[in-house]
Parts: C-alpha cells; structure tokens; sequence
C-alpha cells in the first residue's frame, strides 16, 4: 500500500517526465508560420466562463496545480483550435484522457483534455488545422472501457498552453478573444 508521501511523490515524477515530453517536442518542431500567425487566440469553446482556473486548487480534499483551465461545456460540445497549427498528439493521457496538443507558430503548445473518444474523426498528427477549426468533441466522464476520462469529476473542456520555452503558463494570459 503506498503513503501519501509515495503518491504525491509518484504525482511529481510523472508530471516531470509529462513536462520534459512537451519540452522536446517543442525542441524538435521549431515551425515558422510567420504569415499564417495573428497571436490574437481564442477561446477553445462557446462558453467562455470557468469551473476552475490555472493554479493551487482543492480537488478530491487534496491541494494540487491545476495546469490549465476547464471551461464547463456539455458532452459532445465543439471544441476549437484557439489558434493555427499542427496536430502533434491526439490520443489517451493519463490525468488528461483523450486529449490533443497543437504546436502553434510562436512554438506555443495547446493541450485540449478530456475529450470524446471519436477525436481521430477531426485531427490526426501532423494535420494542419486553423483558428477556429472544430477539432473535436467534450467526452463523457467514462470512456466506453470504463476508464475515467482523465483527472474529472465529469464532462467538461480542460485547456493548457505551454509557451515557447515549454513552461505552462495561465491560458487566461493570452487575453483570449470570442470565436467569431
């Protein structure tokens, strides 16, 4: 059986190694889209209040750092590229679910979680995708092995942003515009 401190130890290894991924797959695909980049993202769903925000956050009793920030929208709601890119993952995280990035001009990284399951029916690796592109679905809480779709209490749209040097910062920061 483990103690809290082996957990909570597990819990950092693991987004470490998490962390280091999205560094060296940033390293490896320096892009340049110099003509095809507004910097002006938007936001990753219709609803564009919070459940819950980037940072220090009570989840299940315990303190943990919330890495993105979740938008409550409804199973099978449409979620949007918040800006133009490529598709470099598209598939099962674990503590994310189904879930994409998307490498962005700038050589910022998007991270969409806790999506549906039918994911590859609008993106693929290495798939190019614009501005406001619907690249998938909100997924239920379950997925259809009876996983658990990530780290959720239910339905809703988890969204990340790494920057160009990898480090997460707060999607809010990047003063996310309405889709138009």
């Amino acid at each position: 059986m483990f103690n809290k401190f082996q957990i909570i130890k597990k819990f950092y290894i693991f987004f470490f190694i998490f962390t280091l991924l999205i560094q060296i797959i940033i390293s490896l695909c320096k892009t340049t889209y110099s003509n095809t980049f507004s910097n002006d993202f938007i936001y990753p769903s219709d609803i564009t209040y919070t459940s819950s925000e980037f940072g220090y956050r009570i989840l299940y009793g315990k303190s943990n750092f919330h890495t993105g920030t979740d938008f409550p929208v409804p199973q099978g709601s449409n979620v949007y590229a918040t800006e133009n890119g490529t598709v470099k993952s598209c598939g099962f995280i674990q503590g994310y679910g189904i879930c994409i990035t998307i490498l962005h001009p700038n050589n910022y990284i998007s991270l969409y979680a806790h999506l549906d399951e039918n994911v590859k029916s609008f993106v693929y690796i290495g798939k190019e995708v614009l501005k406001g592109d619907v690249i998938a679905n909100v997924g239920p809480k379950y997925l259809s092995n009876g996983v658990l779709n990530g780290n959720t209490t239910g339905p809703h749209l988890h969204f990340t942003i790494y920057n160009e040097k990898g480090k997460l910062i707060n999607p809010l920061s990047l003063n996310l515009k309405k889709k138009s």
